[in-house]
């Protein structure tokens, strides 16, 4: 009789620490795939809670070394509302004292701690939430090196998971002690879970740093090109709120597509460097407002006024010639007409100080002002244009890892077209990426209604929409992506004031619904 008692006891303490065992396999899978320190933090005190029958748990983490960060709490039988805080780190708080002797600690009943105790219970959650705390045990979490990085602290074991404690009576009778195996058993499952923890926090701070590299990167192209300031945060808004509606979409063409949140993050991350390649741009390029410069402008005016020195009589008619050249300088749609005209002032002789003929307009003066569209010269659009293939050139140079390998792809077709017209590479259809389709289209949109430009008004949102249209329909752009954008009116997410002035930073971006 006794050799079988002690065979059953045997085979219940094997099972129990078979489950046990099972049990830390399972937490530590579940520590490991935790996406973000918060959720990871909400993991080990739900997972604590449930493999102990605890009734409430929290959890602290070190911040600096003097403060206790109350990170976060669970309560099963009352819905309290969670409010993060900092505690000294002390021997007269509980958790603080732990920390300091990094040893564990456990109680049967908090209210019978002796008063000659170093520290106490603060009993001011149970008077505020109606709560009668009894057992508790707060362990230290330590990392590999047994560096303490933070505590957990088990409140009220139950005898079965599924009572709720509701008043001070159901806690006296369905409330038991922690047992040294428990203590055991958490204590190991807490070193497990402060190195997932220091783990979480290195991805999380490599995360800021790349966020902060991408912010930085977009405003060092940005104070070059001064006149699209703001414009690669918000194409970055708009492909992030395009994927995520994409994704949250169950009809039409998109209802099979979506996005994970290492897709977006890598579309987000693409739209903000786009434009990287600029930083192989003439500034004096990027920074061209009309077809001639300011100074340029002057110097065909002395000219003029030399003119006037030697023809007075002409005096008007060659004002009027300096007046059509201010115009035709601005880069508006230069007319048959007035191309005529300027053809007939470039074949025009001056006289210039030492009294010799030489042209009215320099060879390059007449090729800028000749200009049909626009303010650039063929040579210089050219110039402006091989920045996608800087972009794409100078990103695929970073290491980046796999789930963002797409980046140098994806900005380096932005300007490609669907029917072969676009460049650098004159790529078609499904040559181009769809994250490069999504930022074509993007792109241009932005780019007509921005209030930054100062050589164009901006357009209205009805206009800008009605010309990707045409656009898709010239089979330049995706009219898929195009028609989703206006139905769902992605483009709602770029406010007036954000087109004057965009504050947002990466962080707020990719949180954009």
């Amino acid at each position: 009789m006794t050799d079988t008692l002690i065979s059953q006891n045997y085979q219940k303490e094997i099972a129990s620490l078979k489950s046990r065992d099972k049990l830390l396999l399972e937490i530590t899978s579940l520590l490991t795939s935790a996406k973000s320190l918060d959720s990871l933090l909400e993991t080990i005190v739900s997972s604590l809670c449930n493999v102990t029958n605890s009734d409430a748990g929290s959890l602290y983490i070190l911040e600096g070394k003097e403060k206790l960060k109350f990170a976060v709490a669970l309560n099963k039988s009352k819905f309290i509302p969670f409010k993060s805080f900092t505690l000294k780190i002390s021997k007269e708080n509980i958790a603080g004292y732990v920390v300091l002797t990094g040893a564990p600690i456990s109680f049967d009943d908090v209210y019978l701690i002796p008063a000659d105790s170093p520290y106490k219970f603060n009993s001011e959650f149970d008077k505020k939430f109606n709560y009668k705390t009894k057992s508790m045990v707060t362990i230290p979490m330590k990392n590999r090196i047994g560096k303490v990085v933070g505590v957990v602290q088990l409140i009220n074991k139950k005898r079965d998971s599924s009572i709720l404690l509701n008043s001070v009576k159901d806690t006296e009778q369905n409330v038991i002690s922690f047992s040294e195996a428990d203590i055991e058993f958490i204590t190991l499952l807490a070193s497990q879970a402060a190195i997932a923890i220091e783990r979480q926090s290195l991805y999380d701070g490599i995360e800021r740093l790349l966020r902060g590299i991408v912010e930085s990167s977009a405003k060092s192209i940005e104070s070059r090109d001064k006149v699209t300031g703001g414009h690669s945060q918000r194409i970055a808004a708009y492909m992030v709120v395009l994927a995520k509606r994409i994704t949250k979409c169950n009809e039409g063409i998109f209802k099979d597509k979506h996005f994970s949140s290492e897709e977006i993050k890598e579309l987000f991350i693409a739209a903000m460097l786009h434009d990287i390649g600029k930083i192989g741009v003439r500034e004096y390029l990027l920074n061209k407002q009309n077809k001639l410069t300011d100074n340029r402008m002057e110097v065909i005016r002395k000219r003029i006024e030399m003119q006037i020195m030697h023809e007075p009589s002409r005096k008007e008619e060659w004002e009027e010639n300096m007046k059509f050249i201010e115009e035709i300088n601005i880069p508006t749609y230069l007319d048959d007409a007035r191309f005529k005209k300027l053809m007939e002032l470039k074949e025009v002789k001056i006289k210039n100080y030492k009294n010799e003929d030489e042209p009215l307009l320099m060879d390059f003066e007449f090729e800028n002002l000749s200009i049909r569209k626009g303010n650039l010269t063929e040579a210089e659009r050219k110039q402006i244009e091989m920045h996608v293939a800087h972009s794409e050139s100078i990103l695929s140079t970073i290491p980046w890892t796999e789930d963002l390998s797409k980046v140098p792809l994806i900005a380096g077709t932005h300007h490609e077209k669907l029917n072969g017209k676009g460049y650098p590479k004159g790529l078609k259809g499904n040559e181009i990426p769809f994250g490069g389709k999504m930022l074509a289209v993007v792109d241009i949109f932005e780019a007509l209604t921005a209030l930054d430009r100062p050589y164009k008004r901006a357009m209205s949102i009805e206009k800008a929409l009605e010309i990707i249209r045409v656009e898709a329909k010239n089979g330049a752009l995706d009219s898929d992506i195009i028609e989703f954008f206006i139905h769902y009116k992605c483009y709602d997410v770029i406010t007036d004031e954000m087109r004057k002035k965009f504050t947002l930073t990466a962080e707020e971006i990719l949180a954009l619904e």
